[in-house]
């Protein structure tokens, strides 16, 4: 059982409300699903209502962290240690977009100042 409530990622058959609520408390998926189609039948549709509010207002599950949160991408969002990939094992780390322009910015730095890196040789040279 977890301490957070919100909408699952893994056990989901429309928005994930029923899956991230069997998890948060210990419930099978496929019975709160089944209490739920009948008692919209019996309840004029109010239970479908609160479903929809439910899903409004629960955040969605989070597979890992952000950088702002307990050790970046690779980490559970609980902080507890490295998350397992499909595999076990270490996850696979995609580059991030920070990164990634990062590495863009370099790149276009190193251009630059080889093209005035050759001017002033140029200049120097008297051309």
């Amino acid at each position: 059982m977890t301490n957070h409530l919100y909408r699952s990622n893994t056990d989901r058959m429309l928005l994930g409300v029923c899956g991230g609520l069997a998890k948060r408390y210990a419930f099978d998926a496929t019975l709160l699903r089944v209490v739920l189609a009948v008692g919209c039948l019996f309840s004029a549709g109010t239970l479908l209502l609160i479903y929809l509010i439910c899903a409004a207002v629960m955040p969605k599950e989070r597979l890992y962290a952000d950088s702002s949160g307990m050790g970046g991408a690779g980490w559970n969002h609980w902080g507890s240690g490295p998350a397992a990939g499909p595999y076990g094992g270490a996850p696979h780390q995609a580059p991030t977009t920070d990164a990634m322009m990062n590495d863009l910015e370099k790149a276009q730095l190193r251009k630059e100042l080889d093209h005035y890196r050759a001017k002033v040789a140029q200049y120097e040279k008297g051309e």
